[in-house]
């Protein structure tokens, strides 16, 4: 199979490399983001390569924070392959070596790559599996660890999984149920463990610091959070009844697009709304509804909130509860939720409240004395921490 997948990653990157200047923009710097010069200084300290797509960065950052906290001088390396992670950096930047793009998946790149980094094991994130790099990988005799794991399950998407994960000495998968189904795949030879996502260290880690915006209100507060239109049809059949219990309103989009922006802020002209980068911080809410059109603010709009609602839940697929929950709000979200782990466990433990209209929401809504939950402890990323040292020694 790899011989194949190599012919296919051949033709396809040869075609995207001739025809680069006439691919979309966010396409051209993924292409020119595989060409990047690598220098790497020798030493003698041991160094651990995590990779990450972009976003799945967010799941590796306080299993980063933690091996620098208990041991300083080993080197930590992230690799990733979209052009989005850089803006991720910057909270890991003091504890991380250096971060370098991931190269074309080729034989020879690949080779080069790690040799170059040396380093003592590899740790992947979530699900970003190229083979090549796998594959040199164990050619090299440096372990694999596959972290956070939650892919989609069906007939091609487990060939592949069976293709790039049997190579790994170690998998953690987010959940029981898929960890069982991901170590029936790989027939029991490699070593697969249920430790839940690690993603809520870093959240709380982040909501532990200072809030960028400051928000002030002598009103109760909810969000809706990452809203697309089909979730802003029902949103606004249930936006009376929020007003009228006394609750402010933070409402942020998924898309902040100035055309949608106005879109929304339109469907609510019957409301006093203002628009949060026309704000200045701090800001003393006294209006109904506040339009979040800025990214990397939402995470803190949660610390206000006795409540959210998560969108794309009435599209097809929810966004991330975890955010929200970690804030100790109620979190509600709409029929399209088994995507998220997050979102299942919620929903058994009563933290989390599936809706399938405005009716099932105000009946919910009405009998509830909502206020903040506490968040039982974590201990996934040291857990995951503790298996890395094992296998680094």
């Amino acid at each position: 199979m790899l011989i194949v997948y190599r012919i296919l990653y051949f033709t396809v990157s040869h075609l995207l490399l001739i025809t680069r200047h006439l691919l979309p923009e966010k396409l051209q710097k993924w292409v020119n983001l595989r060409n990047q010069p690598i220098s790497i200084p020798a030493t003698n300290s041991q160094r651990i390569l995590f990779h990450a797509a972009s976003g799945e960065i967010e799941y590796v950052k306080s299993i980063i924070r933690n091996i620098k906290q208990q041991r300083l001088q080993i080197e930590i390396y992230v690799s990733y392959t979209s052009p989005s992670a850089e803006k991720l950096f910057e909270n890991i930047s003091n504890d991380v070596t250096a971060f370098i793009a991931l190269p074309w998946d080729t034989r020879k790149l690949m080779t080069t790559f790690i040799k170059k980094i040396n380093p003592d094991i590899i740790v992947i994130s979530r699900t970003d599996f190229w083979p090549e790099f796998i594959n040199q990988a164990v050619s090299q005799k440096i372990p694999l660890i596959a972290v956070s794991v939650f892919p989609t399950m069906g007939f091609f998407q487990n060939i592949w999984l069976k293709f790039t994960l049997s190579k790994m000495m170690l998998v953690t998968a987010v959940t029981e149920q898929l960890c069982e189904k991901i170590d029936t795949l790989l027939n029991h030879n490699v070593q697969v463990l249920y430790i839940p996502d690690t993603r809520i260290d870093q959240i709380i880690h982040r909501l532990q610091k200072p809030s960028k915006f400051e928000i002030k209100s002598d009103h109760k507060i909810c969000v809706f959070g990452s809203t697309w239109p089909q979730d802003d049809q029902f949103l606004i059949r249930i936006t009376d009844e929020i007003i009228s219990a006394g609750y402010q309103i933070i409402w942020c989009p998924h898309d902040i697009s100035p055309n949608r922006i106005q879109n929304l802020r339109t469907q609510l002209k019957k409301y006093s709304v203002i628009i949060f980068s026309e704000q200045k911080n701090p800001l003393h809410l006294n209006h109904q509804i506040l339009i979040l059109d800025r990214i990397g603010y939402l995470a803190d709009m949660y610390r206000y909130s006795l409540f959210s609602f998560v969108g794309g839940s009435f599209k097809s697929k929810v966004h991330s509860v975890m955010e929200p929950l970690c804030a100790g709000n109620t979190v509600f979200v709409g029929p399209y939720f088994k995507n998220n782990p997050e979102a299942i466990d919620g929903i058994k433990n009563g933290t989390v409240f599936s809706v399938n209209n405005d009716i099932d929401f105000l009946k919910d809504f009405r009998k509830m004395k909502l206020q903040k939950i506490s968040i039982p402890q974590n201990e996934s990323t040291q857990k995951t921490v503790d298996l890395i040292f094992s296998y680094l020694n």
